[in-house]
């Protein structure tokens, strides 16, 4: 019996500071939830230099593998930094208390054509508790809602609460992806990573891909992503 895995789909980083392009400054690795999700689907990952690729046991009777995602499910990995002077080369650096999630979300082009860059964005890292530090003057609702969307508990402020600081107690729900919502008349959305161990790893970022459903996996060596980093450049006077 011949076993065969397929590629779901890789992740490279790259960074123009360096000679051939490849950025080799983190160490990539899954997330607790992302070793469960590959373990029951029979897929396992490979990281190497600048990139990870996660491979899937191929389905023996077809193209397709043998236990295929489900739309919408995700697969996290955290960036670890090990280059301590990255900061002092790189534009993209995440400010203080804050971390990158790198995502292919909101991505709206085929990704079987070519690599597609992954969105950037800031969020939070917290542990079992969000403590989210209210923004708007004005009368305000806050939402606590799950990666699906999902409202999982309201507050509502008067106005003149701006600095307020208000605790989502999470400990008993999933790790992962929360979003608090900041609702004056707009909507202000403000993002957060629940993993008590992240907390105390150093991550510099989360790489988050997604089972589109307009562009589900094909197992055939697509989709690629990357993540892109640029030098910083300064003005040196002589």
């Amino acid at each position: 019996m011949v076993t065969s895995f397929k590629s779901i789909f890789q992740v490279n980083l790259l960074h123009n500071f360096y000679t051939d392009g490849k950025c080799s400054d983190f160490v990539l690795f899954p997330l607790n939830e992302t070793i469960d999700l590959l373990r029951n689907r029979q897929a396992v990952f490979r990281s190497k230099d600048n990139y990870i690729r996660t491979l899937i046991l191929g389905d023996s009777s077809g193209p397709g593998a043998a236990v295929p995602l489900e739309k919408n499910e995700s697969c996290y990995f955290g960036m670890r930094l090990i280059t301590p002077s990255f900061s002092n080369i790189t534009n993209e650096y995440p400010s203080d208390k804050k971390i990158f999630l790198f995502t292919n979300e909101n991505n709206t082009s085929d990704p079987s054509a070519a690599a597609i860059a992954l969105e950037r964005k800031e969020i939070a890292l917290c542990g079992p508790v969000i403590n989210h530090t209210v923004v708007s003057a004005a009368g305000v609702t806050l939402k606590l809602k799950n990666v699906s969307g999902q409202v999982i508990q309201t507050k509502n402020y008067a106005a003149g609460s701006a600095g307020t600081n208000h605790q989502f107690d999470i400990q008993r729900l999933p790790k992962g992806l929360y979003t608090v919502t900041e609702d004056d008349g707009a909507t202000t959305i403000y993002t957060y990573y629940a993993d008590n161990d992240l907390v105390f790893d150093s991550v510099f970022g989360i790489i988050r891909i997604v089972n589109q459903p307009d562009f589900l996996f094909t197992y055939d060596g697509k989709p690629i992503y990357q993540v892109s980093f640029t030098s910083r450049s300064s003005l040196w006077n002589y």
